[in-house]
């Protein structure tokens, strides 16, 4: 039903005319059909917010977790470094490029990134794991196992190999 009311609300505004009901009509959309893995509906989604504005930290956070899902590791970094370029501090934009650079292999990044979110959400126990194996692969395991030991306090019959 959400998406029937985004897609009325973006029926009534045109592409070339992206007000500011269409373009959160739009971001909304774009998010389920993510979480749908419709992914061509949400390139065609997003593309006219990208042209009015390819410099939207919403826009291309959105683009980066598409293109993250998509395979396309290349364009998913460029989406997030435009959205870092905009907004330094922006811990999710650091949580996808931390998945970025371990989907890439880059673990001295993809700790970099993934540190740095999880200094500001530390209970995100998917990311304390992605951190923990990404030290592990680099052999710094002081590091690796002073990241998983707060989850392991705090959720002691948790399984956390990844």
């Amino acid at each position: 039903r959400a998406a029937d009311t985004y897609n009325s609300v973006i029926a009534l505004d045109p592409a070339k005319l992206v007000t500011a009901n269409g373009r959160r009509a739009r971001l909304g959309l774009a998010r389920l059909q993510i979480i749908d893995k419709n992914f061509d509906a949400a390139n065609t989604t997003l593309e006219p917010l990208l042209k009015r504005n390819d410099k939207d930290p919403e826009v291309n956070f959105l683009s980066g977790l598409l293109a993250l899902n998509q395979g396309d590791y290349k364009l998913a970094e460029d989406h997030v470094r435009k959205l870092l370029a905009v907004v330094p501090n922006n811990s999710q934009a650091q949580q996808l490029m931390g998945k970025i650079k371990y989907a890439q292999k880059d673990f001295v990044q993809a700790a970099h990134h993934l540190s740095i979110y999880l200094s500001t959400t530390p209970d995100d126990i998917a990311i304390r794991k992605q951190l923990t194996n990404s030290y592990i692969i680099l052999n710094q395991l002081d590091q690796a196992r002073s990241t998983l030991q707060p989850a392991l306090t705090l959720n002691p019959d948790v399984s956390y190999i990844a």
